[in-house]
């Protein structure tokens, strides 16, 4: 993970030397608007053999200041994934030019691979998105309940997204989005690393998980400011 632009290369150069064979995630929010190209260069460092697509989020904000998401996602076209980064750092190179961001590469566990169902994941109304390191083991009865009891159809096929509209389904009981992703994620069985953003708290971002290795740096410049 980056914050406040401190950006973790020796600690991501030493993973890829170790070799990466699961799901990538990296995010950057700072002061200056270099999310994208931040998480591009995250993401080349965390390429693994296998992966089979990738994916940014960025939270941008329209002539009225109302935040919304910018999302580039592909799926790759051969065997070995290599070529949706390459598409990534060309066609995404300027899209996310933002002070917020997160991104994945994907190692499929669940659903096929399909610009659909790369990260990141959105809930239901479109107002977290979420990338996703792991497996939920309960996936399958989650998202029976999910449409039985709410009449929410996922659009992809993974268990990602199911967690996206859990924490959704407690956002539409008005819940703040602490208390939310709280509630939301209290349920699931597996092992897992989340981190979300959203346009409910665009300065912000969510991390949690049960297990692994989660790396946040601070940059220089913020470190001195902390008390």
């Amino acid at each position: 993970m980056l914050f406040g632009g401190g950006l973790l290369y020796k600690h991501l150069k030493s993973m890829e030397s170790e070799g990466n064979e699961c799901c990538g995630i990296v995010g950057y929010i700072g002061n200056r608007p270099q999310a994208g190209p931040i998480c591009i260069q995250g993401l080349q460092i965390l390429e693994s053999r296998g992966y089979d697509s990738c994916g940014i989020v960025s939270i941008d904000h329209d002539e009225k200041g109302k935040p919304f998401f910018v999302t580039t996602k592909f799926a790759s076209s051969d065997r070995f994934g290599g070529d949706c980064i390459k598409r990534m750092a060309v066609q995404g190179a300027t899209t996310h030019n933002h002070n917020i961001a997160i991104g994945h590469t994907r190692w499929a566990t669940h659903g096929d691979k399909t610009d659909v169902n790369a990260h990141p994941h959105l809930d239901h109304r479109g107002r977290i998105a979420v990338v996703h390191n792991g497996i939920i083991a309960n996936y399958h009865d989650l998202k029976k309940e999910i449409k039985e009891t709410y009449d929410i159809e996922p659009i992809s096929g993974t268990d990602t997204e199911i967690v996206a509209i859990l924490i959704g389904i407690e956002l539409d009981k008005d819940k703040s989005l602490f208390d939310a992703v709280q509630s939301g994620t209290e349920r699931l069985e597996g092992a897992y690393s989340f981190v979300l953003i959203s346009i409910l708290e665009p300065d912000k971002m969510y991390l949690f998980k049960n297990t692994g290795t989660m790396v946040i740096g601070v940059s220089d410049t913020l470190q001195q400011s902390i008390p």
